[in-house]
């Protein structure tokens, strides 16, 4: 019997989304010198989204971090705030993290909550992410409409990263011989 169970394998996809000035905000960019990364895990046995970031701002203080989505074109554009980052630090530079539930509808901001279920807002806001329609920003007291931010994005496996490297020197071999074939 234990040989025929079948157990549940998590998947943990990463993003991440390098955090400048130049990002486009509803202001438009603030032209700040700061920068940061963020990097959001998704695990989807556990459903539950781990938020690492580090930042520097060099002027005021950090007030609040949070994703935003859905935009209306990948990469582009502004959206309401999807998660909030509880308990983000004030400070001019720093580290978070932070585990959300997002079994709990509660976790949610925006259109996403306001979704039949926690499943379903999940369901959207991962869809969106993957779509490129969702976005990192980083508020400050002297930039209060966002300092800094960045588009998250899939990060690679470092052995899927690999693969495709190998097969695009693959590639180039063969296509290479062909036209030396050609030649002769």
């Amino acid at each position: 019997m234990v040989a025929l169970a079948t157990y549940a394998h998590a998947a943990v996809f990463q993003y991440g989304a390098n955090l400048t000035g130049s990002f486009v905000e509803p202001g438009g960019a603030s032209g700040s010198l700061a920068t940061g990364y963020a990097q959001l895990n998704y695990d989807n046995v556990a459903h539950t989204l781990t938020v690492a970031q580090y930042y520097w701002v060099g002027t005021g203080t950090s007030t609040v971090s949070h994703v935003h989505a859905a935009t209306a074109s990948p990469f582009t554009g502004t959206a309401g705030v999807a998660l909030n980052f509880p308990g983000f630090p004030s400070g001019s530079s720093g580290t978070y993290s932070v585990t959300l539930d997002l079994t709990q509808l509660s976790t949610y901001s925006g259109s996403y909550a306001s979704q039949p279920t926690a499943s379903a807002a999940e369901t959207a806001l991962i869809a969106d992410i993957n779509a490129g329609k969702a976005y990192v920003n980083l508020h400050t007291s002297s930039f209060p409409g966002g300092e800094i931010g960045g588009f998250l994005a899939p990060v690679p496996e470092p052995g899927e990263t690999a693969a495709v490297v190998g097969g695009l020197l693959g590639a180039f071999a063969l296509i290479r011989r062909a036209r030396a074939k050609a030649q002769k």
